[in-house]
């Protein structure tokens, strides 16, 4: 008894260490290859940007448009910039490369999970693009005089919520599409597919789904996409709140919980045909 109440603190510390590495080695990648990582956060402060002064052209002689305020929609656009740099940033798409150059063996046999060492790295991507993504918020509403709508109250909690299962959801997507290089030697088409086409137009990456006609929506929000930025902005600007939240929620939580498997399955199916060449 008094060995395993002295293990198991010590096993805890142990693992904690090596996720704790893993974050330092990931910090001190980025910070090698800077200029790969400056080129991505100038697309992000572009984007941002961009979508602003879109709306502010749109709006110049208008209060508002399609059923939103000129704050209302100005704040969603410039969101839609900081979502991308919390969201939309994760090295899972990494794991394709490393599945086609034979790098994943060197992973296998470590004494970590692989999905530790995964979400490890992601801790890093994470933190480094949050920060910079709310720097690069902060400027453009400073340089603009932007006056942003505000959550308060329970929106607060429910944006957290939404903002979690958000990320979350996006990391087992990418993690799906990058195991499908188990099956394929080049998924980049696939990765354009779904980044360009379903991520960004699907999620309200480009403008909120509810300016489309209803039969649209109604396809719009039957995917997991909207999940990722447009319910999580809906309840910041305050358009969805009280019983309403409940069914994107739970369809929020059904996408969680479908990836999840549908990333277990293709990791599984994965180990048993892949033939560990390379690396």
């Amino acid at each position: 008894m008094l060995c395993s109440f002295v293990a198991l603190p010590l096993c805890s510390c142990l693992l904690m260490t090596k996720y704790l590495q893993i974050i330092k080695l990931t910090f001190e990648e980025y910070f090698t290859y800077r200029l790969n990582f400056l080129m991505w956060r100038v697309r992000n402060l572009v984007l941002m940007s961009t979508q602003v002064f879109f709306w502010l052209a749109v709006l110049a002689t208008k209060d508002g448009l399609l059923g939103y305020q000129k704050q209302q929609l100005l704040s969603y656009a410039l969101l839609t910039g900081l979502m991308r740099g919390i969201v939309l940033s994760s090295r899972t798409a990494d794991v394709a490369g490393m599945i086609r150059n034979g790098e994943i063996n060197k992973l296998l046999p470590r004494p970590i999970s692989f999905f530790g060492w995964l979400v490890g790295r992601d801790i890093a991507d994470k933190s480094l693009n949050t920060l910079l993504a709310l720097m690069e918020f902060a400027l453009v509403v400073k340089l603009l005089g932007l006056n942003l709508v505000r959550p308060a109250g329970e929106q607060v909690v429910y944006f957290l919520l939404a903002l979690a299962g958000a990320i979350v959801l996006f990391w087992l997507v990418s993690l799906g599409l990058a195991l499908v290089a188990f099956w394929t030697e080049d998924i980049w088409a696939l990765r354009f597919v779904f980044g360009v086409v379903f991520l960004e137009f699907f999620s309200g990456a480009f403008f909120p789904i509810d300016v489309l006609p209803k039969w649209l929506q109604t396809i719009f929000n039957l995917t997991p996409f909207p999940s990722m930025i447009f319910l999580p902005l809906q309840i910041w600007l305050g358009k969805v709140t009280g019983v309403l939240l409940i069914k994107p929620l739970v369809l929020s939580a059904f996408w969680l919980m479908a990836f999840w498997i549908i990333v277990k399955l293709l990791w599984s199916w994965g180990m048993k045909k892949y033939g560990a060449y390379g690396g």
